[in-house]
Protein backbone atom coordinates (compact mmCIF):
# COMPACT_ATOMS: atom_id res chain seq x y z
CA UNK A 1 0.00 0.00 0.00
CA UNK A 2 1.44 3.34 -1.05
CA UNK A 3 0.52 6.82 0.06
CA UNK A 4 -1.94 6.99 -2.83
CA UNK A 5 -3.85 4.06 -1.39
CA UNK A 6 -4.59 5.69 1.92
CA UNK A 7 -8.22 6.57 1.33
CA UNK A 8 -10.37 4.88 4.01
CA UNK A 9 -12.50 2.05 2.61
CA UNK A 10 -15.38 0.29 4.33
CA UNK A 11 -14.87 -3.27 5.56
CA UNK A 12 -16.82 -6.08 3.96
CA UNK A 13 -17.93 -9.10 5.93
CA UNK A 14 -15.92 -12.22 5.32
CA UNK A 15 -12.78 -10.39 4.18
CA UNK A 16 -9.52 -11.76 5.50
CA UNK A 17 -6.32 -9.92 6.17
CA UNK A 18 -3.08 -10.44 4.34
CA UNK A 19 0.40 -8.98 4.27
CA UNK A 20 0.47 -5.21 4.01
CA UNK A 21 2.66 -2.16 4.35
CA UNK A 22 1.79 1.46 4.99
CA UNK A 23 3.45 4.85 5.18
CA UNK A 24 2.98 7.20 8.10
CA UNK A 25 4.14 10.70 8.93
CA UNK A 26 5.29 11.53 12.46
CA UNK A 27 7.37 14.59 13.38
CA UNK A 28 8.08 15.16 9.69
CA UNK A 29 9.78 11.74 9.43
CA UNK A 30 8.52 9.30 6.85
CA UNK A 31 8.41 5.78 8.29
CA UNK A 32 7.63 2.58 6.50
CA UNK A 33 6.08 -0.18 8.63
CA UNK A 34 5.36 -3.71 7.48
CA UNK A 35 3.61 -6.41 9.36
CA UNK A 36 1.54 -9.51 9.01
CA UNK A 37 -2.17 -9.87 9.60
CA UNK A 38 -3.87 -13.16 10.22
CA UNK A 39 -3.88 -15.71 7.39
CA UNK A 40 -7.18 -16.76 5.90
CA UNK A 41 -7.26 -20.20 7.53
CA UNK A 42 -6.43 -19.12 11.10
CA UNK A 43 -8.12 -21.20 13.78
CA UNK A 44 -8.35 -18.62 16.56
CA UNK A 45 -11.62 -17.63 18.28
CA UNK A 46 -13.31 -14.24 18.35
CA UNK A 47 -11.81 -13.28 21.71
CA UNK A 48 -8.24 -13.75 20.40
CA UNK A 49 -9.04 -11.64 17.33
CA UNK A 50 -10.45 -8.86 19.51
CA UNK A 51 -7.37 -8.86 21.75
CA UNK A 52 -5.11 -8.69 18.71
CA UNK A 53 -7.04 -5.71 17.33
CA UNK A 54 -6.89 -3.91 20.69
CA UNK A 55 -3.15 -4.49 20.93
CA UNK A 56 -2.76 -3.04 17.45
CA UNK A 57 -4.88 -0.02 18.37
CA UNK A 58 -2.85 0.60 21.55
CA UNK A 59 0.38 0.37 19.60
CA UNK A 60 -0.87 2.94 17.09
CA UNK A 61 -2.06 5.28 19.84
CA UNK A 62 1.25 5.08 21.68
CA UNK A 63 3.05 6.19 18.51
CA UNK A 64 0.66 9.09 18.09
CA UNK A 65 -0.30 8.14 14.54
CA UNK A 66 -3.67 8.78 12.94
CA UNK A 67 -4.62 5.54 11.20
CA UNK A 68 -7.70 3.75 9.92
CA UNK A 69 -7.72 -0.01 10.51
CA UNK A 70 -9.81 -2.42 8.45
CA UNK A 71 -9.15 -6.19 8.32
CA UNK A 72 -5.40 -5.83 8.52
CA UNK A 73 -5.12 -2.64 6.45
CA UNK A 74 -4.13 0.79 7.72
CA UNK A 75 -4.63 4.09 5.89
CA UNK A 76 -2.87 7.33 6.80
CA UNK A 77 -4.90 10.54 7.06
CA UNK A 78 -2.78 12.78 4.84
CA UNK A 79 -3.40 15.52 2.31
CA UNK A 80 -1.93 14.50 -1.05
CA UNK A 81 -2.05 16.62 -4.22
CA UNK A 82 -1.45 15.78 -7.87
CA UNK A 83 -1.85 17.55 -11.20
CA UNK A 84 -2.86 16.41 -14.64
CA UNK A 85 -0.46 18.85 -16.31
CA UNK A 86 2.67 20.37 -14.74
CA UNK A 87 3.44 22.59 -17.76
CA UNK A 88 0.26 23.90 -19.38
CA UNK A 89 0.39 26.39 -22.27
CA UNK A 90 -2.13 28.44 -24.20
CA UNK A 91 -2.38 31.25 -26.72
CA UNK A 92 -2.88 34.76 -25.42
CA UNK A 93 -6.50 35.67 -24.59
CA UNK A 94 -7.54 32.01 -24.37
CA UNK A 95 -8.64 30.03 -21.34
CA UNK A 96 -6.17 27.78 -19.51
CA UNK A 97 -6.50 25.37 -16.59
CA UNK A 98 -3.97 24.97 -13.80
CA UNK A 99 -4.83 21.55 -12.45
CA UNK A 100 -4.58 20.97 -8.68
CA UNK A 101 -6.31 17.75 -7.64
CA UNK A 102 -6.72 16.61 -4.05
CA UNK A 103 -6.01 12.89 -4.19
CA UNK A 104 -6.27 12.19 -0.46
CA UNK A 105 -7.62 14.21 2.48
CA UNK A 106 -9.76 13.81 5.61
CA UNK A 107 -10.22 17.44 6.68
CA UNK A 108 -13.65 18.62 5.56
CA UNK A 109 -12.78 22.28 5.01
CA UNK A 110 -9.10 22.60 3.99
CA UNK A 111 -7.43 25.95 3.35
CA UNK A 112 -6.62 26.38 -0.33
CA UNK A 113 -4.26 29.04 -1.66
CA UNK A 114 -2.65 29.85 -5.01
CA UNK A 115 0.49 31.94 -5.41
CA UNK A 116 2.15 33.35 -8.51
CA UNK A 117 5.95 33.20 -8.43
CA UNK A 118 7.90 35.78 -10.41
CA UNK A 119 11.60 36.43 -9.87
CA UNK A 120 11.43 33.91 -7.00
CA UNK A 121 8.91 36.12 -5.18
CA UNK A 122 5.44 34.68 -4.45
CA UNK A 123 2.27 36.77 -4.47
CA UNK A 124 -1.30 35.68 -3.79
CA UNK A 125 -3.70 35.14 -6.67
CA UNK A 126 -6.19 33.13 -4.59
CA UNK A 127 -6.54 33.71 -0.86
CA UNK A 128 -9.38 33.46 1.66
CA UNK A 129 -11.61 31.98 -1.06
CA UNK A 130 -11.17 35.02 -3.32
CA UNK A 131 -9.30 35.59 -6.58
CA UNK A 132 -6.86 38.46 -6.08
CA UNK A 133 -3.77 40.16 -7.44
CA UNK A 134 -2.90 39.75 -11.13
CA UNK A 135 -5.82 37.37 -11.78
CA UNK A 136 -8.64 39.40 -10.21
CA UNK A 137 -11.75 39.23 -12.45
CA UNK A 138 -9.96 36.89 -14.84
CA UNK A 139 -9.97 33.56 -13.03
CA UNK A 140 -12.18 31.16 -11.09
CA UNK A 141 -11.62 28.16 -8.82
CA UNK A 142 -13.08 24.89 -10.03
CA UNK A 143 -13.74 22.76 -6.99
CA UNK A 144 -11.94 21.70 -5.11
CA UNK A 145 -8.65 23.45 -6.00
CA UNK A 146 -8.09 23.82 -9.76
CA UNK A 147 -7.38 27.38 -10.97
CA UNK A 148 -8.93 28.36 -14.33
CA UNK A 149 -7.70 31.55 -16.01
CA UNK A 150 -10.47 32.66 -18.36
CA UNK A 151 -8.49 35.26 -20.33
CA UNK A 152 -4.77 34.60 -20.23
CA UNK A 153 -2.35 37.41 -21.04
CA UNK A 154 1.38 37.43 -21.70
CA UNK A 155 2.02 38.68 -18.18
CA UNK A 156 0.51 35.45 -16.80
CA UNK A 157 3.53 33.44 -17.92
CA UNK A 158 5.05 32.33 -14.61
CA UNK A 159 5.19 29.56 -12.04
CA UNK A 160 2.12 29.03 -9.86
CA UNK A 161 1.97 27.14 -6.58
CA UNK A 162 -1.14 25.40 -5.28
CA UNK A 163 -1.05 24.97 -1.48
CA UNK A 164 -3.53 22.95 0.60
CA UNK A 165 -3.53 22.89 4.39
CA UNK A 166 -5.60 20.23 6.15
CA UNK A 167 -5.56 20.95 9.87
CA UNK A 168 -6.87 17.58 11.09
CA UNK A 169 -4.72 15.35 8.87
CA UNK A 170 -1.54 13.74 10.17
CA UNK A 171 0.30 15.15 7.15
CA UNK A 172 -1.42 18.50 7.08
CA UNK A 173 0.22 20.30 4.11
CA UNK A 174 1.02 19.64 0.47
CA UNK A 175 1.82 21.78 -2.56
CA UNK A 176 2.26 21.52 -6.33
CA UNK A 177 4.09 23.92 -8.67
CA UNK A 178 2.67 24.57 -12.15
CA UNK A 179 4.73 26.21 -14.91
CA UNK A 180 2.43 28.21 -17.22
CA UNK A 181 3.46 29.54 -20.64
CA UNK A 182 1.19 31.94 -22.53
CA UNK A 183 2.13 32.03 -26.20
CA UNK A 184 2.05 35.39 -27.98
CA UNK A 185 1.80 35.60 -31.78
CA UNK A 186 4.67 37.43 -33.47
CA UNK A 187 4.01 40.61 -35.44
CA UNK A 188 5.38 41.45 -38.89
CA UNK A 189 9.15 41.83 -38.44
CA UNK A 190 11.10 44.91 -39.32
CA UNK A 191 13.70 44.04 -41.95
CA UNK A 192 16.87 45.80 -42.97
CA UNK A 193 18.34 45.03 -46.40
CA UNK A 194 21.15 47.07 -48.05
CA UNK A 195 20.12 48.68 -51.34
CA UNK A 196 23.41 47.76 -52.99
CA UNK A 197 26.62 45.91 -52.15
CA UNK A 198 29.88 45.99 -54.11
CA UNK A 199 30.60 42.68 -55.78
CA UNK A 200 32.64 40.36 -53.54
CA UNK A 201 31.91 42.35 -50.39
CA UNK A 202 29.95 41.01 -47.43
CA UNK A 203 26.38 42.04 -46.86
CA UNK A 204 24.18 41.83 -43.78
CA UNK A 205 20.43 41.38 -43.83
CA UNK A 206 18.37 41.42 -40.67
CA UNK A 207 14.78 40.88 -39.55
CA UNK A 208 13.50 41.32 -36.01
CA UNK A 209 10.26 41.47 -34.05
CA UNK A 210 9.89 41.70 -30.27
CA UNK A 211 6.27 40.74 -29.58
CA UNK A 212 6.31 36.98 -30.00
CA UNK A 213 6.66 34.63 -27.06
CA UNK A 214 8.37 32.23 -26.86
CA UNK A 215 11.03 34.11 -28.78
CA UNK A 216 10.60 34.01 -32.54
CA UNK A 217 12.82 32.00 -34.88
CA UNK A 218 13.55 33.29 -38.37
CA UNK A 219 13.82 31.83 -41.86
CA UNK A 220 15.19 33.43 -45.00
CA UNK A 221 14.09 32.63 -48.55
CA UNK A 222 15.52 33.27 -52.00
CA UNK A 223 12.97 33.12 -54.82
CA UNK A 224 10.54 31.39 -52.42
CA UNK A 225 13.11 28.71 -51.59
CA UNK A 226 14.30 28.50 -48.01
CA UNK A 227 17.96 29.30 -47.44
CA UNK A 228 19.35 26.50 -45.23
CA UNK A 229 21.17 27.18 -41.98
CA UNK A 230 24.23 25.43 -43.39
CA UNK A 231 24.95 25.96 -47.11
CA UNK A 232 26.79 22.63 -47.29
CA UNK A 233 23.50 20.79 -46.78
CA UNK A 234 22.04 22.05 -50.10
CA UNK A 235 23.29 21.55 -53.65
CA UNK A 236 21.96 24.95 -54.68
CA UNK A 237 23.78 26.78 -51.91
CA UNK A 238 26.78 24.48 -51.59
CA UNK A 239 29.24 27.00 -53.02
CA UNK A 240 27.79 29.94 -51.08
CA UNK A 241 29.50 31.43 -48.06
CA UNK A 242 27.20 32.92 -45.44
CA UNK A 243 26.10 32.67 -41.84
CA UNK A 244 22.47 32.55 -40.76
CA UNK A 245 21.28 33.06 -37.21
CA UNK A 246 17.71 31.80 -36.83
CA UNK A 247 17.51 33.24 -33.31
CA UNK A 248 18.35 36.84 -34.21
CA UNK A 249 17.14 36.88 -37.83
CA UNK A 250 20.53 37.95 -39.19
CA UNK A 251 21.88 36.72 -42.52
CA UNK A 252 25.45 37.68 -43.41
CA UNK A 253 26.88 36.81 -46.82
CA UNK A 254 30.60 36.72 -47.49
CA UNK A 255 29.89 37.20 -51.19
CA UNK A 256 26.88 38.83 -52.80
CA UNK A 257 26.32 35.92 -55.21
CA UNK A 258 24.12 34.25 -52.62
CA UNK A 259 21.72 37.22 -53.01
CA UNK A 260 22.93 38.63 -56.30
CA UNK A 261 20.16 37.28 -58.51
CA UNK A 262 16.55 36.94 -57.59
CA UNK A 263 14.51 38.18 -54.67
CA UNK A 264 15.52 37.55 -51.06
CA UNK A 265 13.02 37.95 -48.21
CA UNK A 266 12.76 37.29 -44.53
CA UNK A 267 10.14 35.31 -42.59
Amino acid sequence: MTLKDHQPTPCSSGEEGERFSFTVYQNQVLTLISTWSAVSDRQTDTQTDTQTDRQTDRRGESLGRQLNYCHGYFSVLAVVLKTSNESPSTDEFNKVELSCLIESISTTNPRIEWKKITNNKPSYVYFDKKISGDLENRAVIREPATLVITNATRSDTAKYRCEVTAATDAKSFDEIVINLVVRVKPVVPKCSVPKSVPFGKSAELSCVEEEGFPKSHYQWFKNSEEIPDDPKTSLKFFNSSYTLNTGTGTLVSMGVHVFGQGHTRGP
